[in-house]
């Protein structure tokens, strides 16, 4: 499970499953959660995807959870990461780094 939006997710692992979790995380019993990267929080967006805000505050932008838009363009920098520019339903379009944006699930359309 995700700790930032609680997903659930699910790991093919196929074959010998008892010798992946031994390679791989070995303190964990067979079965349990295992700590991989939640595919809606982290990895690459590109231009075009649908995505969910977060909550995030600083002292000029407040961004409520639960907006839904689309990355529209994607703002680089070699030494300080990217910005995503992101056009919500609402008609607004909001700038945030990657902290406060995650993909939509299949389930949230």
């Amino acid at each position: 499970m995700c700790p930032i939006c609680g997903a659930v997710g699910h790991l093919n692992v196929g074959g010998d499953i008892a010798g992946w979790f031994a390679e791989r995380y070995p303190g964990l019993d067979l079965g349990a959660l295992v700590p991989e990267p939640c595919p809606y929080c982290f990895g690459e967006l590109a231009i075009g995807d649908r995505v969910v805000t977060r909550r995030l505050s600083n002292d000029t932008l407040t961004i409520e959870p639960g907006q839904r838009g689309a990355v529209e363009a994607i703002r680089a920098n070699a030494d300080s990461g990217k910005l995503y520019v992101v056009v919500l339903e609402s008609g607004k379009t909001l700038t945030s780094p990657r902290g406060a944006i995650r993909k939509r699930r299949e389930s949230e359309g």
